[in-house]
């Protein structure tokens, strides 16, 4: 008879690990391969289209690694993103070599699976969980500890590899690091998390969508997951900026970034304490309350303690309604429907996170960064809002409040 705990242990041990090397590589191609793409092709918008490369492959395989794990388990789903990954790690090197910025765009979509397979690990995490929150929470402490390892590693990768052009042994050694990535899932995996769960069913894209939408505590943690995490991408990808234009320098800037990112994955097993304790419909909303409190202070001044604080605030909000979304989502789908439906939440989550960067740009240039902070904190609030307003109105509509009080009660009681 198999051991459940014994198995969920091995899972968490062999996440762990596949989760490090994961943040530890985006943690250093994030900063330089805007730099390679600009060196190459002399433009600052082709650097950033390297980076708009990378989303779109985890968008893409998103899906990809969903399909697999129905047919084949967590396993074969997250090693094969890292696997991906790698390989379009390494095309990096010849397109560099060969001066070759179309060979590099496609490595950077490649490179995109390393980030799906992060996010599914976070769901592999939960399947035999009997505590999901401290599960994810761990997961979160290693992306903290990936992120902070990432960029350490870029001045060293280069002598690792003597010989070779710079900035080619960093690409050679991440790329190593993913395979390695993929073995340890490969054969640690075993027996795979998903196939003790239950049988899944391999259903579309579109069904996938509507089985999350059709329940109402699944539709609740798929906008609340979505709504965190498309507010903190938008508000701190445009804080350098405004930072910048208020004369911060770099050093300052990066520091800020830092306190936000610390909050963003430090407290992620206080967070699932949490939310194992207290339910993740309490912690989902205060998520969100926290913010919308990063809302009211980022717009409330230009500084770098303000906009710092308000960052903060916004990770911290970020932690709490990510964690407590996932689990209240993932909890409310039937088990055999769970990962296709898992994948197709990230993928709306993803791409509403994209569209909101894009967005913040144009939104910055018409109000300000106040005016997106102060629309961020509308949007938020809107979603604490949405339960209470939609029993209200059922109630005077003469329906009685059951549907919205049975999707408020989902939330709680868990």
């Amino acid at each position: 008879m198999t051991d459940i705990r014994l198995v969920q242990r091995r899972t968490l041990v062999v996440l762990l690990f596949s989760q490090v090397i994961g943040t530890v590589v985006m943690g250093v191609l994030s900063p330089v391969l805007p730099l390679l793409a600009e060196d190459m092709t002399g433009s600052q918008t082709l650097a950033g289209l390297s980076q708009a490369l990378i989303t779109s492959g985890a968008l893409a395989f998103t899906i990809v690694l969903a399909a697999l794990a129905v047919r084949h388990g967590r396993r074969a789903g997250i090693a094969t993103g890292s696997l991906l990954s790698g390989v379009g790690v390494l095309l990096i090197v010849p397109g560099q070599r060969l001066d070759s910025f179309a060979l590099v765009l496609l490595g950077c979509l490649l490179a995109g699976g390393g980030i799906a397979a992060g996010l599914q690990a976070r769901f592999a995490a939960t399947d035999l969980a009997e505590r999901p929150g401290q599960a994810l929470g761990l997961l979160q402490w290693a992306s903290l500890a990936g992120g902070v390892a990432g960029p350490l590693l870029i001045p060293l990768a280069d002598r690792i590899i003597p010989g070779l052009p710079p900035m080619t042994g960093m690409f050679v050694v991440t790329a190593a690091l993913l395979a390695l990535g993929a073995l340890i899932v490969a054969l640690g995996l075993r027996p795979d998390p998903l196939s003790l769960v239950a049988a899944p069913e391999r259903v579309p894209l579109r069904s996938a969508v509507r089985t999350v939408l059709s329940i109402p505590a699944a539709r609740r943690g798929l906008v609340a997951m979505v709504t965190v995490h498309a507010v903190m991408i938008a508000l701190m990808n445009m804080a350098g900026i405004h930072l910048h234009h208020h004369g911060a320098t770099l050093q300052v800037i990066g520091v800020v970034i830092s306190f936000h990112v610390a909050a963003m994955f430090l407290p992620g097993p206080l967070v699932g304490l949490l939310a194992d304790r207290l339910g993740p419909g309490r912690l989902l909303v205060a998520g969100l309350l926290l913010q919308a409190a990063a809302a009211v202070v980022l717009q409330s001044g230009d500084g770098p303690v303000v906009v710092g604080t308000g960052l903060v605030l916004l990770g911290a909000g970020w932690s709490a309604g990510f964690l407590a979304g996932s689990i209240v989502l993932t909890t409310a789908i039937p088990v055999p429907r769970r990962p296709m439906a898992q994948g197709a939440s990230d993928f709306l989550m993803q791409l509403t996170a994209a569209a909101g960067a894009l967005a913040a740009g144009t939104v910055v240039s018409w109000i300000g960064y106040a005016g997106l902070a102060r629309g961020a904190g509308v949007v938020v609030l809107a979603v604490l809002a949405g339960p209470y307003l939609t029993r209200l109105l059922r109630r005077r509509g003469g329906r009685g409040g059951d549907g919205a009080r049975q999707s408020e009660d989902s939330l709680t009681q868990r």
